[in-house]
Order: structure tokens, then C-alpha cells, then sequence
């Protein structure tokens, strides 16, 4: 296991990831929540590997539940993909 979302309501690092992980260059990986986040509407994350093995999340983006929202919410199975 490389990183355990928090299960709790309203978690800023994210829950619930079911997409692909895809990896950067630098061998750091990136995907999607379908829950969590500033807004519990999903997040885009990334897991980048530390020197002693551990691996550090970061919240790259949060999803946003307002109406005229233009990024969308909840990506449920959402890959991302580079450009």
C-alpha cells in the first residue's frame, strides 16, 4: 500500500480511487479521487516516491460541487492521461 485515504466525511486528501494510476518521468503517479477533497467532490492527486521508500500524497486539484462548476465533480473511474 502506498497511501491510505482518509474514510472520514469531507477529507481533504481525497476517497475512494478507482482510476488508473499513470507515472510520470520522474516515477511519480497520478489519478483521480471519486470523493473527497475541498469540496468532497473528487480530487486529482499524486503519489511522489520519497528517498526512504515512503511515498508522499498531494492534492493537485480539488473538484467543485457548485452549481456553474466548469471542472466537473465526482470523476468516479476518470483517467487522466499527459499531454
Amino acid at each position: 500500500m502506498l497511501h491510505s485515504f482518509c474514510s472520514r466525511t469531507n477529507c481533504s486528501d481525497g476517497a475512494i480511487p478507482r482510476a488508473s494510476l499513470i507515472f510520470d518521468q520522474a516515477g511519480n503517479l497520478y489519478s483521480t479521487t471519486e470523493e473527497g477533497g475541498a469540496q468532497y467532490e473528487g480530487t486529482v492527486f499524486k503519489l511522489a516516491p520519497n528517498a526512504n521508500g515512503n511515498w508522499r500524497e498531494s492534492v493537485l486539484h480539488s473538484f467543485c460541487s457548485r452549481t456553474n462548476c466548469g471542472d466537473g465533480a465526482a470523476p468516479d473511474f476518470a483517467s487522466l492521461i499527459f499531454d
